[in-house]
């Protein structure tokens, strides 16, 4: 499944923004992601082996692969280093501060289990 993506945004540390071009049975994208993720900014490729919702987008960087739904949730994936995967549901409208919720992870994660979050990054479709 080919996504559209923009450039990495550097004032959001080099994340960048997906979502699906082409769906099955003539669906087109939700208008109001559609409006925020126009055709024309989005400069970049993903492949990913299965398809989304078409209010559906994924934030994709340095130790983030966050999965969301326009005005829901951004289900925001961190890596340990024990190769343990943490998923953090924040609000969509949050999703601009994943940086604070991986700290909080990471805080939290480290006291109630000893873990440590990795910066490498979480592939997608993982």
């Amino acid at each position: 499944m080919a996504l559209g993506c923009t450039a990495p945004d550097a004032a959001m540390g080099g994340i960048f923004a997906c979502r699906q071009l082409a769906f099955d049975h003539g669906e087109e994208p939700h208008p109001a992601l559609a409006a925020r993720l126009p055709e024309a900014a989005l400069v970049r490729r993903l492949y990913a082996p299965w398809g989304r919702a078409s209010d559906a987008y994924l934030l994709v960087g340095p130790d983030l692969f966050g999965s969301c739904r326009l005005e829901n949730a951004c289900a925001l994936r961190f890596v340990t280093e024990d190769g343990v995967e943490a998923v953090v549901e924040v609000p969509e409208a949050a999703a601009s501060r994943w940086r604070e919720a991986r700290a909080e992870a990471a805080r939290l994660l480290r006291d109630a289990a000893g873990l440590t979050l990795s910066e490498a990054p979480v592939a997608p479709g993982r």
